[in-house]
């Protein structure tokens, strides 16, 4: 399994690829997304809806204003319409967002790093 400290260089030198995601806000109906469970919600709302794709990946926060600067990835799964867009489907109530980096299949296996390993989020420290 690959190390923390690989999976943020990894990411760090991807980080140029993440892109804005449109968060939509699910109403009515018989479930709703929980926050703090993208995972799951994902997964239940691909299922439900087969011309979606989950795609796992990484939020991008730079904290380069604190000395000396880092920056932290934090594990996240949005949904790929038909279309090709990306959504993101669980409720946050954070006035801010962050850019998000799909997962490479090169940086390990997600299920096995956010699952197997109960990673939430690494951090690359600037030197």
């Amino acid at each position: 399994m690959i190390t923390t400290t690989e999976l943020a260089l990894r990411l760090y030198n991807r980080r140029s690829e993440a892109v804005n995601v449109k968060h939509v806000r699910i109403d009515g109906g018989d479930w709703l997304p929980e926050p703090n469970q993208c995972h799951r919600n994902v997964t239940l709302w691909c299922d439900w809806h087969p011309n979606r794709k989950a795609v796992r990946g990484w939020w991008v926060a730079d904290y380069l204003e604190i000395p000396p600067g880092f920056y932290r990835f934090f594990a996240h799964s949005v949904v790929e319409t038909e279309t090709g867009d990306l959504i993101d489907l669980t409720p946050n109530p954070a006035p801010w967002r962050y850019p998000f980096l799909r997962h490479d299949q090169t940086d390990g296996d997600f299920a096995e790093i956010v699952d197997g390993g109960g990673i939430i989020s690494v951090s690359y420290q600037m030197e």
